[in-house]
């Protein structure tokens, strides 16, 4: 089902919106507008759902009352049997409040695609790969973006994951318990964490990861292909930024990849 707006809006007042089917909507404003304090939710119960050239902006006064997609389904079990979320040639207004991928009362064994393919698209609290609270989801998430304004991705309740980051640079994206990160198409992340340490099992593309001098990185799996590894405000603070560990790798490390300073410096060489 294609619902083209042709430039106008949409409005659904007080209510949740669950999908029985494939739905793209398209060249409209899509205003979910809450009853009371509540969050309006999109359901895509296993379904796939496309936001092409869709604001979500209500009204000036209410610019913060955004709508939150569900890969599950408002309950029952999904119509659908893989989750598909995608959000195109959006603008700044083309924002929601979280995604989430599964579902919000049990646990999910569908698969869940997420293609966020605009740039300036923004998710407000960040996506979640699992379920609500510490619902799991077991089968394979699969997110590509290449949104500066995506800041926040948690992979904590997924059990098979792969983020990649395309196209972009990103300041300060907390990445939480990523399985696979992939960067692509020079791609350039400085990941942070609330408690300093951020944790990826492996590291595949050949992006730049920036390491900033308050944050350690784990890899508990491998460095795949041959990336490139920078640690950035290193000679700020020469004293107090000696003998700390800024990446750990358990496994292998592929022997292209390419450690060294963000701000080249003369005076200074990572051995």
């Amino acid at each position: 089902i294609t619902i083209d707006g042709g430039s106008h809006v949409l409005s659904f007042r007080g209510s949740n919106l669950e999908l029985l089917a494939n739905v793209e909507f398209k060249n409209l404003t899509l205003n979910m507008i809450p009853d009371g304090a509540g969050t309006t939710k999109i359901y895509a119960s296993g379904n796939e759902v496309t936001f092409n050239n869709v604001s979500t902006l209500i009204s000036q006064a209410q610019t913060n009352e955004r709508p939150t997609i569900i890969g599950g389904s408002a309950s029952g079990s999904p119509s659908g049997t893989h989750t598909k979320i995608n959000i195109l040639n959006g603008s700044s207004e083309t924002r929601f409040k979280e995604i989430i991928a599964g579902k919000e009362n049990a646990d999910s064994s569908i698969p869940v695609t997420i293609n966020i393919s605009s740039e300036y698209s923004k998710v407000d609290n960040g996506i979640n790969l699992g379920g609500s609270s510490n619902y799991k989801v077991t089968g394979a998430v699969s997110l590509t973006t290449n949104s500066k304004n995506i800041k926040k991705i948690n992979g904590t309740n997924s059990t098979n994951d792969t983020v990649t980051i395309t196209d972009s640079t990103i300041y300060n994206i907390e990445l939480t318990n990523i399985k696979n990160l992939n960067l692509k198409n020079n791609a350039e992340i400085t990941p942070t964490n609330t408690k300093g340490q951020v944790s990826i099992n492996n590291l595949k593309g050949t992006g730049d990861l920036i390491i900033s001098t308050d944050t350690n990185i784990v890899i508990k799996g491998n460095i795949v292909d041959a990336s490139n590894i920078k640690l950035n405000g290193f000679e700020s603070d020469l004293v107090s930024n000696l003998n700390k560990i800024y990446i750990e790798v358990t496994g292998t490390i592929n022997s292209k990849t390419n450690v060294s300073l963000y701000n080249e410096n003369e005076y200074y060489l990572i051995n």
